[in-house]
């Protein structure tokens, strides 16, 4: 334990932590703020949020179709508020910026008119505008929240196979029921696919019919773009703890090499057995980062989206939703995004100390260290995104539901074993 803390504090030495805290502070004021701060406080998703909360409030986990008049209702106040305010817009603080008489517009209805126009003059673009930002708290994105809700929860009862673009991030969605007909209609759709898709498909047809089959999943009130802004996020996060994980442990071999540390350590077996130590310590260090990540900024991010709200939620909307390939709870994903983020830096941290006893300099370092945290980055990206739900990068192009977990669990695998080899290797070198 004595080595193991000695090397701990060779790692955690006060330039290495200076400079993860400068780009700690640096991401903090960019990418990871944005969603922690501007998506879910200064944009439409604080009303969409208000009002998923809402309906868990009234009707519970799900909404059934006798709970639907509630919706209506709600959606007709919300129109009627929009018609108030179109009404009264040239007696608002806002007319100076552009009025709803330039366009002869007075009701909700002829405004939703306008925006279905594609060759919109700039007067019209201002009108268009008005009640789609802060200054009517986004009223066209809440109408359209119910009205979305009301629109493709009636697909579901209908069977239908739905081909719609979210209100909040113009994404294709299918699903289908179990119903026969409906199925053959959308095999016959992708009969057009290329043979080595088909398994694919077939995979994602069953899958579209369980979700179907479920009312649990069917009539799930869940805000849709939760889980896509908790990949977003995982994403910022996991670059975040990648660079700090860098930064922290490739110099530590390097420096004992300048030191001259390692012809003191060579001429003994425990000498060389100190590399052991040093392993246990930079998998420590590479798992605590993304911990204390998580538990400051995860803490926050669970707050500023309103967790305990959905905690529970199936991870899957009745409004429309990305279509996961299992069934899971919205806490049970954000737990396996922090696992993944985990597992990723743990990764980072375990293959920069087996590329740092290679480099004799802070130069060769920077080379291997440098192409090294570039590929974590790029496949971090294409495994969280999205993680496993249907848009996911890795499991479209294998056509294998969970390559995401799998994924990471090879690339952990891969980096002890290499360890394991060298460490076996550095042990054995007396007895050649």
């Amino acid at each position: 334990m004595r080595i193991f803390l000695h090397e701990l504090r060779k790692i955690l030495r006060p330039v290495p932590l200076l400079v993860s805290m400068l780009v700690l502070f640096l991401f903090q004021r960019t990418s990871i703020l944005y969603y922690l701060r501007t998506l879910p406080v200064q944009s439409e998703n604080a009303c969409a949020l208000e009002i998923y909360a809402g309906w868990r409030e009234a009707y519970g986990p799900t909404l059934e179709p006798e709970e639907l008049p509630g919706l209506e209702n709600q959606l007709a106040a919300l129109i009627a508020e929009a018609n108030e305010t179109i009404a009264h817009w040239d007696e608002s603080i806002w007319a100076q910026y552009g009025s709803f008489s330039d366009e002869g517009i007075t009701n909700y209805a002829e405004y939703a008119a306008l925006l279905e126009q594609t060759n919109r003059n700039n007067t019209q673009n201002d009108v268009a505008a008005l009640l789609l930002d802060s200054r009517t708290n986004f009223l066209h994105f809440r109408i359209a929240t119910v009205q979305n809700m009301l629109e493709n929860y009636d697909f579901e009862r209908t069977g239908d196979l739905l081909s719609a673009t979210a209100a909040t991030d113009s994404a294709q969605y299918a699903q289908i029921d179990a119903d026969p007909d409906t199925v053959a209609a959308v095999q016959e759709s992708l009969s057009q696919q290329s043979p080595a898709q088909a398994p694919a498909n077939n995979r994602a047809i069953r899958r579209c019919t369980e979700i179907a089959d479920d009312p649990s999943m069917t009539h799930s009130i869940f805000y849709n773009f939760l889980a896509t802004s908790a990949s977003q996020f995982a994403i910022q996060l996991t670059l975040v703890s990648l660079l700090t994980v860098s930064l922290l442990t490739s110099p530590l071999l390097v420096q004992e090499r300048l030191a001259r540390m390692r012809q003191e350590q060579w001429p003994t077996r425990t000498g060389r057995g100190v590399l052991r130590y040093q392993l246990a310590a930079v998998l420590t260090v590479s798992a605590a980062v993304p911990v204390l990540l998580l538990a400051v900024f995860g803490t926050w991010y669970c707050m500023a989206w309103r967790t305990d709200v959905f905690w529970d939620a199936v991870a899957y909307s009745a409004g429309g939703s990305p279509i996961p390939w299992f069934t899971f709870t919205y806490g049970q994903y954000l737990l396996m995004l922090a696992a993944a983020v985990i597992g990723l830096s743990v990764t980072a941290g375990g293959l920069m100390f087996f590329l740092a006893r290679f480099s004799g300099n802070y130069i060769a370092m920077l080379l291997k260290a440098l192409p090294m945290f570039l590929a974590l980055a790029y496949l971090s990206e294409k495994t969280l995104s999205d993680m496993l739900y249907f848009r996911n990068y890795l499991s479209d192009t294998t056509g294998l539901p969970g390559t995401e977990p799998l994924t990471l669990l090879l690339l952990l695998a891969g980096m002890l074993t290499l360890n394991g080899i060298a460490l076996k290797r550095e042990l054995s070198r007396e007895l050649l």
